[in-house]
């Protein structure tokens, strides 16, 4: 009897067994099917188009771009990048954004993007006071709430490199500042979450490593040479490494840190230092800025000369 219920068992073994290979097979078919195609939905016009939307549905202003794709190994890339926010003060535009990122950080929570590549971007402030609002924006709308006590970062961390930037900022009293064939390299690491109004905690626990340059640089008329400056941030500490530039045909120096775990935050210098060497100066500079320093340049015209300027100690407040 038992050898006639076993001859019967092994039919239904088999045909269990069966079953869960071609179950398997089925599902490794739809996992690699899905590894395979994502790239390729990703990367379509129709994707393009609702991500567009996602975006712009969550935030004060139009993103664009003309083409993204996406690969495991290539990473995402996005051509022919613009920004521009409702109240037209910010513009931004990029020829190329490409990142490499950790797809299984997407998964936890906390982005990690590896190198990151910023192609001529090109962005421009507008600082004069622009129209009043009827709506509020989505950042009002989160700082009125009580329940946004918290503000978590979508980014934990990033290797970014800008190559040849340029930078337009005009001020209040349309005064345009430009900063020329900026090259930029920044690794940063973020918190998880700070609190909401408290910029200070994210600076706090903020780590991250700078290198910038740029060519030339000019506002009101100071004109900046080319410009090397590295910058470290640990701890809470932010430190700016001695750096020299050219400027109106002088040079200007400086070298100094800052705690952000102290209140209030101080700019200082580490030592003496000689910040102005032979700089020149006409009625331009004395109209914007030396007017603040000393009253006997207030009704001072056709003001030429050259700056040297020593200190032992700077504090400049932040």
């Amino acid at each position: 009897m038992q050898t006639e219920e076993r001859l019967k068992d092994k039919p239904k073994r088999k045909i269990l067994t069966r079953i869960f290979v071609f179950a398997l097979v089925l599902l490794i078919a739809l996992i690699l099917s899905v590894v395979f195609l994502l790239p390729m939905l990703v990367s379509s016009e129709r994707a393009r188009q609702v991500i567009l939307t996602r975006i712009n549905d969550s935030i004060d202003g139009r993103v664009d771009f003309t083409t993204l794709s996406m690969g495991w190994f290539k990473g995402l890339a996005v051509t022919d990048f613009s920004f521009n926010d409702t109240s037209g003060q910010t513009s931004i535009e990029a020829r190329q954004i490409t990142t490499k990122p950790r797809y299984g950080s997407i998964l936890t929570g906390s982005l990690s993007l590896g190198k990151t590549i910023i192609d001529q971007p090109k962005v421009q402030i507008n600082l004069k006071p622009s129209q009043p609002e009827k709506h509020k924006s989505s950042a009002q709308k989160l700082s009125a709430g009580k329940e946004a006590k918290l503000i978590a970062l979508p980014i934990k961390k990033i290797d970014l490199i800008v190559n040849n930037g340029n930078l337009k900022i005009i001020d209040a009293k349309a005064q345009t500042a430009e900063v020329a064939e900026i090259s930029s390299r920044l690794t940063l690491n973020l918190p998880r979450q700070y609190p909401a109004g408290q910029v200070e905690k994210l600076l706090a626990n903020l780590r991250a490593n700078v290198k910038l340059g740029f060519t030339k640089a000019r506002y009101a008329g100071w004109e900046v040479g080319p410009t090397e400056a590295e910058i470290q941030a640990r701890n809470g500490l932010l430190k700016i490494n001695s750096f020299s530039s050219k400027v109106n045909e002088g040079r200007l120096n400086f070298a100094g840190q800052a705690d952000f775990n102290r209140s209030p935050v101080l700019l200082k210098t580490a030592e003496p230092i000689q910040m102005a060497s032979n700089i020149k100066i006409g009625s331009r500079i004395t109209e914007k800025f030396l007017i603040y320093l000393n009253p006997i340049f207030a009704d001072a015209v056709n003001v030429s000369g050259i700056i040297n300027f020593n200190c032992e100690r700077l504090i400049i407040p932040l």
